[in-house]
């Protein structure tokens, strides 16, 4: 069963990646790029704590249900402060319920607490809970009327990976690497990865195959793709150079062995990557770039991922290389990866859904006790 399914996404992403990618960058869905500095911390997921059940529930007299609550469950403090201003004991109730064991970000609760009615900001935590959305799809929802807000929240991808995170593994990856052999540095780089994104290592590609996109020759391996979002190794031990290509996506590389330079059309000085750093295309964004011997990077993609394919894989079999066999093996390693990444997400969904469900119940029959 696995063959067929693997041959039919093959297809259909080789088919989307026929489409012409400069074309597709005025279509692309995205958002402004929040990643020239630090991602701020109210943005950040929140984990839940267990609060002092006295100085918390004295707010509502002491409540036992509040007691109750804070003694089983573990919450975000800023949830609480929020669910201080619901109108009555029901709502109050109601709206902890929601936030039990979950965790939540800061500008996701202050988007949630400005809604009109407790239904809507019911609605708007069940949307925002253990999700890692960012600050201007907040601000986009944040427009719409107090009822729409919810299922605008809902409709929001959130990421696997997070460029700001990406950069930490590196430098951490780095300074624990005390040498510039990059099948060392890349073999600790991936344990990190794993580590922290509770990623199967076991599972990635072994090899490397050929990419000759923008006429620059290296060799490529696929850690995670999916149909909005890839990571992968990227390099070559040999002086490369080439176009960067124009895409419905924004591409991020982080050096963490050699040298890498870019300009773009207006720069008269060339821009140096040195190990560490982190460069970044914006979408619809183009460049030429050069490396030096030997150059290894982790590239981070997010944005319409089947756009890029015309660019990276279609264009060279037919003016390059003229390899289909190269072509097939890198249409194969993004589908493969791209169909272990959907039964990942489909399993962390349904771990969350059941475990939503069971607090709930446990909730309510410890309140019914009362």
């Amino acid at each position: 069963m696995r063959g067929p399914l693997l041959l039919l996404l093959s297809c259909v992403l080789a088919i989307a990646g026929c489409s012409n990618s400069r074309r597709n960058v005025k279509r692309a869905s995205g958002h402004p790029s929040v990643f020239a500095s630090k991602l701020p911390e109210e943005v950040e997921v929140r984990k839940p704590e267990s609060l002092p059940v006295e100085e918390t529930c004295a707010h509502w007299q002491g409540a036992p249900w509040c007691e109750a609550l804070m003694s089983g469950w573990t919450f975000v403090p800023e949830l609480v402060d929020m669910c201080k201003a619901e109108p009555d004991a029901d709502a109050a109730v109601d709206c902890l319920s929601h936030g039990a064991d979950r965790g939540f970000s800061l500008v996701g609760l202050q988007t949630c607490g400005a809604l009109e009615t407790p239904e809507h900001r019911r609605n708007c935590l069940e949307a925002v809970a253990d999700r890692a959305l960012e600050a201007p799809q907040y601000a986009y929802c944040g427009t719409k009327s107090s009822r729409k807000v919810a299922g605008c929240l809902t409709g929001m991808h959130d990421y696997t990976f997070h460029p700001n995170e990406l950069q930490e593994i590196v430098q951490q990856t780095i300074e624990q690497t005390p040498t510039a052999d990059a099948r060392t540095v890349i073999g600790n780089l991936e344990d990190n990865i794993a580590a922290r994104y509770g990623l199967d290592r076991s599972k990635w590609p072994k090899e490397y195959i050929f990419n000759f996109a923008g006429g620059a020759t290296t060799h490529i391996r696929a850690m995670y793709c999916a149909l909005d979002e890839y990571l992968l190794i990227v390099g070559a031990p040999i002086n490369v150079n080439g176009y960067s290509g124009r895409y419905p996506a924004e591409v991020h590389d982080f050096v963490f062995t050699g040298l890498m330079h870019d300009f773009e059309e207006h720069d008269f000085e060339a821009h140096d990557f040195t190990p560490g750093s982190w460069a970044f295309l914006p979408h619809g964004g183009h460049r030429v770039y050069a490396t030096e011997t030997p150059t290894y990077m982790l590239e981070y993609a997010r944005g319409n991922v089947p756009g890029m394919l015309g660019f990276g894989i279609r264009h060279p079999r037919r003016s390059i290389t003229r390899d289909r066999q190269n072509m097939k093996q890198q249409i194969r390693m993004c589908a493969s990866r791209a169909l272990a990444a959907n039964k990942e997400n489909r399993k962390r969904r349904r771990t969350h859904r059941q475990t939503k469900r069971q607090t709930l119940r446990e909730i309510r029959k410890t309140l019914r006790g009362l």
